[in-house]
C-alpha cells in the first residue's frame, strides 16, 4: 500500500492520508555509522556467547522410518518422549520446515493432507509456534498442541466434525535450553531474538503460504465443507501475520479492481488468531489502511493479547530500540498531526495503544449465572455482552467491549479496523506471554473459552455453513502452485495409518 495525497480518509476508517513532512529525514535505505557500530557490538556480544552455547541443529525432527515402512513415521506412531507410552493425537500431523523456510520434506505435507482427506467432515486446527521452540518430541507447544486436540474431540463430533491438527514447526529455538545452566549459553539464548526475528521474514515465505493455501483448499473440498482454523504465538503469530495479510491484500485489491467479480474474499483459513504475536506495530498499521474498506460480515484476523505480556511489552521496545539504534526512519504527518514511524517498530501490535480495536472485560453483573460448560455455551450461544469464562478465582461473565476513538489516549492516532481486530484481555484469562502452565499454557481453560467466544461473535460458524464459506459468491478457489514432488500422486505413502 503506497501511501500518499491520493488517499482518501473515510467515515469507516477516519485517518488521515500520510504524506512525509518538510522537514530534513534521513532515507530508510541510508546506511548510517551508527549501524555499523550497532551492529559491531552485537557481533562481538554474539561471539563471546557462541563460544559457551550449545546450538540446536538445523534439522527435522519427524524424517525417521522407525517402522521401516519406507515413509517417515507419522506423529501417532512414535509416543511423546515426556508422557511415557501416551501417542499423540491420531489425527496429528507434523509439518516440518527448515532454516530457509524450505520444507524438510514434502511427504509430510502430503500426509496431513491425507489426514484432511480422510474425514466425513474435517475441522482443521493449524498452529504456527513461537520463539524458543520447534518440532522436538518433547516440545512444551507440541504437547501442548497436542492436548488442546484431544479436548477438541468431544464438541467437534457432536457437530459433526472430525478434529484434525496441523503443527507447523520452524526452527524458533537455536540453543538448547537444556544447556541455560552455562551463563554464555543462556545469554545466546536471549541474544538469538534477532537472528530469530529474520528467520520469521524467511518462513513467511512461498513454502508456508502454499502449505497454509493447500491446507484450507482440501478441507473445503468436502461437503460439507470443512473448517479451518490457523493459530500464530508469539513469532508464529508474526509469520502468520505476513502470510495472510500479503494474502488478502492481493485479493482484495483484485477483486476491487475486476468489473462484476463479487466483493466476497476467500480466506487462508476461516478463523485467524494470533496469541500474543511479536510482531511489529508497523505491518498491522499497514494492513489496516490497506483493509480500510473491507466489507466482509467477519475479520480478517483476530489477535489476543495479555495485558500481562511483558515479552511483547516492555522486552520488546527495550529490545527494538537497541535494534533499530541509528537507523532511518521517518515521521508522518497526518495532515499536520506528526507520529514517528520508529514508534511503531518499538512496539508490538497487540502492546500499541493506538492498534487496540477491543477490549475483555468482566462484567458488573455479579448475579449473571455460569454454565456448566462454559467452552460449550460460549460456541454456541456468546455475543460481545456476554462471554462465560472460567478461571481459578471461579467462573464469571465478561463482555467485550469494542474500543472507540474517544477512549483512548491520544485518539487522533486511534486505528480502528473492521478486518483486524485487536483485543486485550485481563491476565487471569491469558496469562502473560505463554499462559497458564499448569493448565495448559496458551492453549489452557479459560483460553480455549474465549477462543470458543471469539468463533462464535466473529461469525464463522454462520459463514462456515455455507458450501463455499461466504455468504456471497466467492472469488476463484485459490489455486496454488505446488513443486513436483509435493503434487499429489497415487501412493501408500500418504495413505494415513489405521
Amino acid at each position: 500500500m503506497i501511501f500518499n495525497n491520493d488517499c482518501e480518509s473515510s467515515g469507516e476508517y477516519p485517518r488521515v492520508p500520510f504524506t512525509q513532512t518538510q522537514r530534513a529525514v534521513r532515507r530508510n535505505d541510508e546506511w548510517t555509522p551508527l549501524q555499523d557500530i550497532r551492529l559491531a557490538i552485537v557481533g562481538v556480544a554474539l561471539a563471546a556467547s557462541l563460544s559457551g552455547c550449545v546450538s540446536m541443529p538445523n534439522k527435522g525432527y519427524w524424517l525417521e522410518d522407525r517402522n521401516n515402512d519406507g515413509r517417515p513415521d507419522t506423529p501417532h506412531e512414535r509416543a511423546v518422549e515426556t508422557k511415557g507410552s501416551r501417542p499423540f493425537h491420531s489425527r496429528l500431523a507434523i509439518v516440518e520446515f527448515d532454516e530457509q523456510g524450505d520444507l524438510w520434506d514434502p511427504v509430510q505435507f502430503r500426509r496431513a493432507k491425507a489426514l484432511i482427506q480422510g474425514t466425513k467432515r474435517p475441522l482443521v486446527v493449524t498452529f504456527l509456534h513461537g520463539w524458543q521452540n520447534n518440532a522436538r518430541p518433547g516440545n512444551k507447544d507440541l504437547e501442548k498442541f497436542d492436548t488442546l486436540l484431544t479436548k477438541l474431540d468431544a464438541p467437534a463430533k457432536e457437530a459433526g466434525l472430525d478434529v484434525v491438527g496441523i503443527y507447523l514447526g520452524w526452527r524458533g529455538e537455536s540453543f538448547d535450553r537444556k544447556f541455560d545452566w552455562s551463563p554464555l549459553n543462556m545469554l545466546g539464548r536471549q541474544l538469538s531474538f534477532f537472528s530469530r526475528k529474520y528467520a520469521t521474514d524467511r518462513m513467511a515465505g512461498i513454502p508456508l503460504t502454499t502449505t497454509i493455501g493447500e491446507i484450507s483448499r482440501t478441507a473445503r473440498s468436502h461437503t460439507p465443507r470443512g473448517i479451518t482454523i490457523l493459530i500464530g504465538h508469539s513469532f508464529g503469530g508474526r509469520i502468520v501475520e505476513r502470510v495472510v495479510g500479503n494474502a488478502l491484500v492481493a485479493q482484495t485489491a483484485n477483486s476491487a479492481s475486476s468489473p462484476g467479480t463479487p466483493s466476497r474474499v476467500q480466506m487462508p483459513a476461516d478463523f485467524v488468531l494470533l496469541i500474543n504475536p511479536a510482531s511489529e506495530s508497523l505491518f498491522a498499521l499497514n494492513l489496516k489502511r490497506a483493509l480500510k474498506t473491507w466489507k466482509e460480515p467477519r475479520p480478517a484476523i483476530v489477535a489476543v493479547r495479555s495485558a500481562g505480556d511483558v515479552a511483547t511489552g516492555g522486552i520488546w521496545t527495550t529490545g527494538m530500540r537497541v535494534g533499530s539504534f541509528g537507523g532511518g526512519y521517518r515521521e508522518y504527518n497526518f495532515n499536520g498531526l506528526r507520529d514517528g514511524q520508529h514508534s511503531y517498530i518499538t512496539r508490538t501490535v497487540g502492546s500499541d495503544r493506538r492498534q487496540i480495536t477491543h477490549v475483555l472485560e468482566k462484567r458488573k453483573d455479579a448475579s449473571t449465572s455460569c454454565p456448566s460448560d462454559a467452552f460449550s455455551y460460549n460456541l454456541a450461544n456468546a455475543t460481545k455482552e456476554k462471554v462465560f469464562i472460567k478461571t481459578l478465582t471461579g467462573c464469571d461473565a465478561y463482555e467485550l467491549k469494542k474500543v472507540n476513538s474517544r477512549t483512548v489516549k491520544d485518539e487522533k492516532y486511534h486505528l480502528p479496523s473492521e478486518a483486524y481486530w485487536v483485543i486485550q484481555v485481563p491476565n487471569e484469562v491469558l496469562k502473560g506471554h505463554g499462559g497458564d502452565e499448569e493448565q495448559g499454557g496458551i492453549f489452557s481453560q479459560p483460553t480455549r473459552e474465549v477462543f470458543a467466544a471469539l468463533f462464535k461473535i466473529a461469525n464463522i460458524s454462520e459463514i462456515t455453513k455455507t458450501p463455499s464459506g461466504l455468504v456471497a459468491a466467492p472469488l476463484a478457489p485459490l489455486d496454488v502452485a505446488i513443486p513436483t514432488e509435493m503434487s499429489e500422486t497415487p501412493s501408500e505413502s500418504i495413505v494415513p495409518p489405521p
